[in-house]
């Protein structure tokens, strides 16, 4: 199973980071990826520092495995060869604006008359309909139309900016390839392919289901930093350490917090289990005083062989120091032109094995002379292209 997607080929129009992390995932699994960039906007993530060599570190991390060619898209000739790959390539992934592709001349309908069987994935920030679907947006935007935002923080303080791209990457990503396995495997049994409209702010709305349970059930609206997994209860929130680091505790249930009770030996404080965490909580002005009381590395060593769902808040910077992390082979290696070795983190830790498999971060137009010859196109084609800026051979 380390490449259950060896007979899927794609082709990957898309830019940035949802659309590249959703082929990056399938090219983990074993699809094909040839994923095309034009000539005049290419995907700008290759010019996001921090550079790796000459290329971004970000880029790389998205583009493993994957083939380039690099066309001027809106042209005739560039239309010709998309409309040519598609009858192999037979899902297609793009996140232009709604209605971008149509104006190109490759889109759904012009796709499917290429290829019955195609299944357009259309990734956007609102979807291809509804009043914002014209609209600008970044990951913040989504989280905040949605409730995220404003759920994230502490209570009584302002909203803050999540530390995770939760609607490129949960919302848009892995939504966008739960969809286009969900349509392949469809179309094994109907033969129909489909136009997939994959929208970031849908997608966080149904990643909240505990939130919206009570609210459209008619309950009142949660307030940021007020629900049980948000720091209602003292049971369950983020302490401060004496060396100001902090400790995650997450003792839901009386056994875990009651196993931690007994091994600061503070038993008494066994029936505040689901006490406030108000600031003028004695309860919780307790447990904040015990926290204070150690050193993280302290609290570590001292929780090392007990259930209590209490783990130490990292930075990114200490992730892979840590020793179950480091174990799990979440990393992969990738050299450069210098041949210095970089680290990277895979994308389907799951299938690890495939995921080291893959290849550098193709330069830019790598493949274009090679796709083509396979397409049918002779040297004087090429060249032609080439010569008149259609085509971009790479160096």
């Amino acid at each position: 199973m380390s490449e259950p997607l060896k007979n899927i080929k794609i082709l990957d129009l898309s830019r940035l980071l949802p659309g590249p992390y959703a082929s990056l995932v399938l090219a983990e699994m074993g699809a094909d990826i040839l994923k095309v960039e034009d000539i005049a906007n290419g995907d700008y993530a290759r010019h996001v520092p921090p550079l790796a060599g000459d290329t971004s570190a970000l880029f790389m991390a998205l583009n493993r495995g994957k083939r380039n060619v690099c066309l001027k898209i809106n042209s005739d000739a560039g239309r010709k060869i998309i409309l040519e790959l598609v009858k192999e390539y037979d899902i297609v992934l793009e996140n232009f604006r709604p209605g971008v592709i149509d104006k190109m001349g490759i889109g759904y309908e012009q796709l499917k008359a290429a290829n019955k069987g195609v299944i357009l994935c259309s990734l956007t920030g609102y979807g291809q309909t509804g009043p914002y679907k014209h609209r600008a947006g970044h990951d913040l935007n989504y989280q905040a139309l949605t409730g995220v935002v404003e759920m994230t923080g502490n209570r009584g303080g302002p909203p803050g900016i999540p530390g995770a791209q939760v609607a490129d990457l949960a919302g848009g990503s892995q939504s966008a390839v739960i969809a286009i396995l969900a349509s392949v495997i469809g179309r094994q049994t109907t033969g129909e392919g489909a136009h997939l409209d994959v929208a970031m702010c849908d997608n966080l709305v149904a990643l909240q289901p505990i939130t919206m349970a009570e609210v459209l059930a008619g309950g009142t609206c949660p307030l940021r930093g007020d629900t049980i997994l948000q720091g209602r209860y003292i049971c369950y929130n983020i302490y401060e350490t004496k060396d100001k680091c902090h400790m995650s505790f997450a003792a839901l249930e009386p056994k875990f917090f009651m196993n931690f009770c007994k091994l600061v030996e503070r038993t008494d404080m066994m029936d505040f289990h689901y006490a406030s965490a108000d600031e003028n909580s004695e309860p919780y002005e307790t447990m904040c005083e015990i926290f204070k009381s150690k050193t993280r590395a302290e609290w570590i060593e001292l929780l090392k062989d007990v259930d209590a769902c209490c783990e130490p808040v990292l930075a990114p910077n200490e992730i892979e120091k840590n020793p179950h992390l480091n174990s799990r082979n979440l990393f992969v290696d990738q050299q450069l032109k210098d041949k210095k070795i970089i680290k990277q983190a895979v994308a389907v830790p799951t299938l690890h094995e495939a995921g080291e498999k893959l290849v550098n971060a193709a330069r830019l137009g790598q493949h274009t002379k090679e796709v083509l010859r396979t397409m049918g196109y002779n040297e004087d084609d090429i060249d032609k292209l080439s010569k008149d800026g259609l085509i971009y051979l790479g160096k």
